[in-house]
């Protein structure tokens, strides 16, 4: 956790993909990253305004974003956005496609 919001579109794809290649067919993969919601943003700019953020490279990721390479992956189990958080974060978990739907969906 804490992770794939630290790269690039295209590194946070590859780091996103990343977390598919430990379970097997069928089990589960949790994803969990801050979003651009108005607390967030709020929060951050304070923190920020106030010399305490310390996380430059920290990129919110749009839920949309996440989705299009979870949906190569697996099925989306569960989601939930974390308002307590305050940064607020978005988890989704995702049931891991069997091998021959992976394979299928990966050659589109």
């Amino acid at each position: 956790m804490g992770l794939v919001e630290h790269f690039s579109v295209a590194d946070t794809q590859r780091v996103i993909e990343s977390h598919f290649a430990q379970p097997k067919p069928g089990g589960i993969a949790v994803i969990s990253f801050p979003t651009p919601t108005l607390l967030y943003r709020a929060a951050r700019f304070l923190t920020g305004e106030l010399g305490m953020w310390n996380f430059p490279d920290e990129r919110p990721l749009h839920r949309a974003e996440v989705a299009s390479t979870l949906e190569k992956h697996g099925e989306l189990f569960s989601e939930k956005l974390l308002w307590p958080l305050v940064f607020t974060q978005r988890i989704m978990v995702v049931r891991k496609f069997p091998q021959s739907v992976s394979n299928a969906r990966a050659k589109r």
